[in-house]
């Protein structure tokens, strides 16, 4: 059973197949875009490069972001430097536009009043605190061991590297090492088993 300080994991795991579905969402709604909209049919070549580019960026990134909660809930290593590279970037990216939002003037739109558009910069710098938050609390939680389960903890590359020496010893009556269980070792790491 999980201690009541590495809760963290599982909803972080959630909160990143959430986030996936919502950029899923996003590359499906940009796919279907470009066969409903009468003007892509007339766009230059570039446009639809473009907008195929886009779609499969969030594509990736829901793939990036299902794999790593899968891994998440099985408490891999690897999924612990993935949420944190995941966490830098919405960290940088969105503590950047937040700021952008907070200190730099948009151009003034002519159709829109400025009351309207004063709110959505404050609404829009909101989200960008809460997205970088967000990213800010992942590095926080998986950058911790003492937020972490225990299988977290135990898991990586230091209990790879001992069953390498421990493989790798010599023993009383054995002439050397034994190339075997070292390549053994070598591909079960590889594989991830």
């Amino acid at each position: 059973m999980l201690s009541q300080r590495s809760e963290g994991v599982p909803a972080s795991a959630v909160i990143s197949l959430l986030g996936s579905a919502l950029c899923l969402l996003f590359a499906t709604l940009i796919f279907l875009s470009g066969f409903y909209s009468r003007s892509f049919t007339t766009a230059p070549s570039a446009a639809r490069v473009a907008l195929f580019l886009e779609c499969t960026l969030f594509g990736a990134l829901a793939a990036w972001g299902i794999i790593t909660a899968g891994r998440l809930f099985q408490l891999r290593s690897g999924a612990r430097a993935s949420i944190r590279i995941i966490g830098s970037l919405l960290a940088l990216s969105y503590g950047s536009g937040a700021l952008y939002l907070a200190f730099f003037r948009t151009a003034p739109q002519p159709e829109a009043r400025p009351a309207i558009m004063t709110f959505a910069r404050i609404v829009l710098a909101c989200f960008c605190v809460c997205l970088a938050g967000l990213g800010g609390w992942w590095l926080y939680l998986l950058g911790s061991a003492a937020f972490l389960p225990p299988g977290f903890r135990n898991s990586g590359l230091a209990g790879r590297r001992s069953a390498v020496a421990e493989t790798a010893a010599p023993r009383r009556g054995n002439r050397g090492l034994r190339p075997r269980p070292i390549a053994e070792h070598h591909a079960r790491s590889a594989c991830g088993l």
